[in-house]
Protein backbone atom coordinates (compact mmCIF):
# COMPACT_ATOMS: atom_id res chain seq x y z
CA UNK A 1 0.00 0.00 0.00
CA UNK A 2 1.75 3.12 -0.90
CA UNK A 3 1.31 6.39 0.90
CA UNK A 4 -1.42 8.11 -1.01
CA UNK A 5 -3.82 4.60 -0.41
CA UNK A 6 -2.81 4.87 3.64
CA UNK A 7 -3.71 8.74 3.48
CA UNK A 8 -7.78 7.98 1.63
CA UNK A 9 -7.58 4.97 3.91
CA UNK A 10 -7.27 6.95 6.88
CA UNK A 11 -9.58 9.53 6.04
CA UNK A 12 -12.28 7.06 4.77
CA UNK A 13 -12.21 6.00 8.33
CA UNK A 14 -11.83 10.12 9.77
CA UNK A 15 -14.74 10.26 7.99
CA UNK A 16 -17.27 7.26 9.19
CA UNK A 17 -16.30 9.27 12.43
CA UNK A 18 -17.21 12.37 11.75
CA UNK A 19 -20.78 11.31 10.49
CA UNK A 20 -20.67 9.20 14.01
CA UNK A 21 -20.16 12.79 15.46
CA UNK A 22 -23.23 14.21 13.36
CA UNK A 23 -25.26 11.73 14.90
CA UNK A 24 -23.99 12.01 18.66
CA UNK A 25 -24.69 15.54 18.39
CA UNK A 26 -28.18 15.00 17.41
CA UNK A 27 -28.43 12.95 19.98
CA UNK A 28 -27.25 14.60 22.82
CA UNK A 29 -29.59 17.69 21.25
CA UNK A 30 -32.46 15.19 21.63
CA UNK A 31 -31.38 14.40 25.22
CA UNK A 32 -30.05 17.31 26.47
CA UNK A 33 -26.74 15.74 27.42
CA UNK A 34 -23.51 16.30 25.61
CA UNK A 35 -22.42 12.45 24.08
CA UNK A 36 -20.23 14.23 21.53
CA UNK A 37 -16.53 13.24 21.28
CA UNK A 38 -13.65 15.60 20.62
CA UNK A 39 -11.21 16.00 17.41
CA UNK A 40 -8.55 14.61 19.36
CA UNK A 41 -11.00 11.31 20.03
CA UNK A 42 -12.45 11.18 16.88
CA UNK A 43 -8.93 11.35 15.38
CA UNK A 44 -7.78 8.27 18.11
CA UNK A 45 -10.90 6.10 16.77
CA UNK A 46 -10.23 6.67 13.25
CA UNK A 47 -6.85 5.58 13.82
CA UNK A 48 -7.66 2.18 15.68
CA UNK A 49 -9.61 1.16 13.11
CA UNK A 50 -8.29 1.97 10.08
CA UNK A 51 -5.10 0.59 12.47
CA UNK A 52 -7.47 -3.04 13.00
CA UNK A 53 -8.28 -2.98 9.41
CA UNK A 54 -4.61 -2.79 7.88
CA UNK A 55 -4.01 -5.68 10.81
CA UNK A 56 -6.49 -7.64 9.37
CA UNK A 57 -5.46 -7.74 5.45
CA UNK A 58 -1.82 -8.49 6.98
CA UNK A 59 -3.06 -11.62 8.27
CA UNK A 60 -5.32 -12.08 5.35
CA UNK A 61 -2.42 -11.71 3.23
CA UNK A 62 0.10 -14.14 5.53
CA UNK A 63 -2.08 -16.38 5.47
CA UNK A 64 -2.42 -16.76 1.48
CA UNK A 65 1.08 -16.57 1.27
CA UNK A 66 1.77 -19.36 3.80
CA UNK A 67 -0.90 -21.12 2.04
CA UNK A 68 0.29 -20.37 -1.59
CA UNK A 69 3.53 -22.00 0.10
CA UNK A 70 2.14 -24.96 1.32
CA UNK A 71 0.81 -25.48 -2.18
CA UNK A 72 4.24 -25.53 -3.63
CA UNK A 73 5.60 -27.29 -0.72
CA UNK A 74 3.22 -30.62 -1.79
CA UNK A 75 4.55 -29.87 -5.47
CA UNK A 76 8.07 -29.12 -4.90
CA UNK A 77 10.72 -29.62 -2.49
CA UNK A 78 9.57 -26.94 0.08
CA UNK A 79 8.76 -27.46 3.39
CA UNK A 80 5.28 -26.74 4.37
CA UNK A 81 4.55 -24.59 7.19
CA UNK A 82 1.96 -23.98 9.58
CA UNK A 83 0.22 -20.39 10.03
CA UNK A 84 0.58 -19.56 13.94
CA UNK A 85 -3.09 -18.93 14.26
Amino acid sequence: MNIDASIRGFRKYLDIEKERQKGMKELSELLGMDFTFSDEEMIRNAESNFSKAIEKEIQKEIKSTINNMNKIGSIGTAKKINPPY
